[in-house]
């Protein structure tokens, strides 16, 4: 098990420059979107908006999605261990991989938790650009960007939870098409659902809507606590689930061998 450990960590490593670059990317444009959104052209948009309650939560909405994309960009670079799959499947490693002597557990482990590693990476790495967006920010305190960080974290960590697992099953030469169809599943399913929901409702309807909508998440990033440990059980639960079908979808593949 060690030694698939060091082998992805190798095939890997150059991703490290990756993180640091996305890190460094993610707090600069961050920090230029504040300063827009002080004394630049968003809040210049923002004030020609007629409703000065609508502005406002224009203002916030959009403040706190930009933040949430760039925190989370560090942390979505953990997607990156697919790579392994079909690094493995282009030199043909796949065959020596089943013949290995370790058991399925810890073969299915080594990637879990190489998996795993990458996330917290990216977690770090994020939490060290929501540190300047405190400095320079009056909108969020260090718990916030620590709260916010794990709810990603989580998140992420179910959907690899998903991947790996049709990874497994799928094989590692469809890694990346697996990938981007779940990718773009979730994204089609989110969009149906919105649609569905606003279509028949009317102007006055949407908008309602929209303002209960941006004022509850409001209230979840900033006044939400205990709220982070069912992201944290639902992770783990997904986690534990993936990696046991993953280890079943392994041996029935070791035993067509």
């Amino acid at each position: 098990m060690k030694g698939l450990l060091i082998k992805d960590l190798y095939c890997l490593k150059k991703q490290i420059l990756i993180f640091i670059r996305a890190t460094i990317s993610v707090a600069v444009v961050s920090l230029l979107f504040i300063l827009s959104s002080k004394y630049g052209n968003v809040a210049l948009v923002l004030s020609q908006v007629g409703d000065a309650k609508e502005a406002a939560t224009l203002s916030v909405l959009t403040y706190d999605i930009a933040i949430l994309v760039g925190l989370f960009i560090p942390i979505a670079l953990g997607e990156m261990v697919t790579e392994c799959f079909v690094s493995d499947s282009k030199a043909s490693f796949e065959k020596v991989f089943y013949v290995i002597p370790v058991n399925n557990y810890k073969k299915v482990a080594s990637r879990y938790i190489v998996a795993l590693l990458y996330i917290g990476l990216g977690s770090v790495c994020s939490f060290l650009a929501g540190t300047l967006l405190v400095l320079f920010s009056d909108m969020y305190t260090m718990f916030m960007v620590a709260r916010i960080i794990v709810i990603l974290s989580m998140c992420m960590i179910a959907f690899m939870s998903i991947v790996l697992c049709a990874d497994y099953c799928a094989g590692g030469r469809k890694s990346t098409m697996v990938t981007t169809v779940l990718f773009l599943g979730v994204l089609v399913v989110l969009y149906g659902y919105i649609v569905s929901v606003m279509l028949p409702m009317s102007e006055e309807e949407i908008e309602k809507t929209f303002n209960m909508v941006a004022d509850k998440f409001y209230v979840f990033l900033r006044e939400g606590t205990y709220d982070v440990f069912i992201f944290v059980f639902a992770a783990v639960v997904c986690l534990v689930i993936s990696y046991f079908l993953s280890v079943k979808a392994l041996e029935r593949k070791t035993g067509k061998l």
